[in-house]
């Protein structure tokens, strides 16, 4: 019986803080911000704040995918001109920060086409050692 209190109460308590760290992690979800600017033509800017998020490697992938995306509606190729990243503090005192520029065009409609490899020989040269000989 006391086994099965004590893991009764091991699971409660397992549940509840796991709850703590999903409605922790939903919040900081929930403040992310981002904006998708146009700043001349075709050239758009897309920033982006993440708090509670020090390492700004998920964040850079972000900013690229949602850049395709954003061409993508267009029916256009995201090309990326420049941009920037920043870690966030690790206490969560400063959120992860960064921003893409980058271009929708139309694309090259290239098809590459594998034709194989060519090459032509004399049958002389593979049958004569003249070039091996010292």
């Amino acid at each position: 019986m006391n086994k099965k209190m004590l893991l009764a109460a091991a699971l409660s308590a397992a549940i509840l803080s796991g709850c703590q760290t999903i409605k922790e992690e939903h919040t900081q979800y929930l403040n992310r911000e981002q904006n998708i600017v146009n700043v001349v033509g075709s050239v758009w800017r897309i920033d982006a704040k993440w708090p509670g998020e020090h390492q700004a490697n998920r964040l850079a992938e972000h900013l690229y995918t949602s850049a395709v995306k954003f061409c993508e509606r267009e029916r256009q190729a995201m090309l990326p001109i420049r941009g920037s990243t920043e870690d966030g503090a690790k206490d969560g005192s400063r959120p992860a920060s960064g921003w893409l520029e980058f271009r929708c065009q139309k694309g090259l409609d290239y098809r590459p086409e594998y034709k194989g490899l060519t090459g032509t020989f004399d049958v002389e040269d593979l049958t004569d050692f003249s070039n091996t000989q010292k």
